[in-house]
């Protein structure tokens, strides 16, 4: 018996939805048996595309009426209704990334999941790349304790200023912008791969093309930020630098020194280095190349992710971003925001 899944949020500018159909295609346990979208017309051609016999439903209690469960992948404003009407109606829900705008809307999701215990992740898909799958096994078994962490992650595509002011710019639609964009994935691989807990966190932000093309709206303004940096303090004593942007970056960059020596990760390169260091000693001066295996991005990640969903919704152990965990992400982003206007240190309770 498979597993009858419904897409919510169909895209109209990158389309994240495309990578979770495909991988949920390849997975043979999974049957994608509903699509939603407020756009019935979009949701019919993003049906087709895909090769679907999936219903077009006209709305979401239709959707969950034919299905088990709920893949979101809607712009992030919409997240937290779908998610909470997911778990109400006792659905086993995937959310894209980050789990809501803000840290008080994921209350919400919280306190939905009290009385109603149902199989729910957050998609921060970089838990399922190689790299990420290599560090944690060498700062587990060869770094050991963690002194320092510099990472950065971006893209390119905004740095075009004739690209029209689009959902991701606006503060009510978006939250935060590349902070909360980037950040919210390098909070979570740094929680997955090092196993770090923020304590402390300070944080600046600038937004660099403040007037683009306007939408369909009419508006203009790019009302949150560009690019951000903020520095970290682990409870473990751990001192973390990081680096996003939306305006020209590129992949994820990652350094980590340790009691044990020092990792240096380009998630784009097929290896990485490790130099190691004698505990209570000095470096021993070798480098050691590091193989990663070669995956194709974005699909081959978004495979695994989906993978991993149908495994958790059929009762099987995963390794995953719970909506717990996802709130706890999206509290430490909303301080690191607050930081970022009010120029002081926040602490992590």
């Amino acid at each position: 018996m498979k597993v009858k899944v419904g897409i919510v949020g169909t895209g109209s500018t990158v389309g994240i939805a495309h990578f979770h159909a495909e991988g949920l295609k390849k997975d043979k346990r999974a049957e994608i048996t509903a699509v939603y979208n407020l756009n019935e017309k979009t949701a019919a051609a993003f049906s087709n595309a895909h090769g679907l016999t999936a219903t077009i439903c006209r709305t979401y209690s239709e959707l969950l009426e034919l299905v088990d469960a709920v893949v979101i992948c809607t712009p992030n404003y919409a997240h937290i209704d779908y998610v909470v009407g997911a778990i109400l109606n006792g659905k086993a829900v995937f959310v894209e990334k980050p789990l809501a705008v803000d840290y008080e809307e994921c209350r919400k999701a919280l306190s939905a999941l009290e009385n109603n215990k149902v199989f729910n992740m957050v998609g921060f898909v970089y838990r399922f790349s190689n790299h990420a799958v290599a560090v944690k096994k060498l700062v587990s078994e060869k770094i050991g304790k963690i002194y320092t962490i510099t990472v950065s992650y971006g893209g390119t595509r905004l740095a075009n200023p004739m690209v029209p002011l689009e959902w991701r710019m606006e503060k009510e639609l978006s939250g935060s912008g590349s902070l909360g964009d980037f950040g919210s994935h390098l909070i979570d691989l740094l929680s997955f791969t090092c196993g770090l807990k923020v304590k402390h966190i300070s944080c600046q932000t600038n937004t660099f093309i403040k007037v683009r093309p306007s939408n369909s709206n009419g508006k203009t303004i790019v009302e949150n930020d560009d690019a951000a940096v903020f520095a970290v303090t682990g409870e473990n004593g751990e001192i973390c630098s990081v680096l996003t942007s939306r305006v020209g970056m590129d992949n994820i960059n990652l350094c980590i020194a340790g009691e044990g020596g020092l990792l240096r990760a380009d998630f784009s390169e097929g290896n990485m280095l490790f130099m190691p260091k004698a505990i209570n000693g000095a470096y021993t001066g070798t480098k050691e190349y590091i193989d990663i295996s070669f995956q194709k991005q974005f699909s081959e990640l978004f495979e695994t992710q989906m993978e991993c969903f149908i495994n958790g919704v059929l009762g099987q152990e995963v390794s995953i971003c719970t909506i717990e965990e996802g709130a706890y992400n999206e509290k430490i982003l909303s301080l690191a925001e607050e930081s970022s206007h009010e120029m002081i240190i926040k602490t992590i309770s």
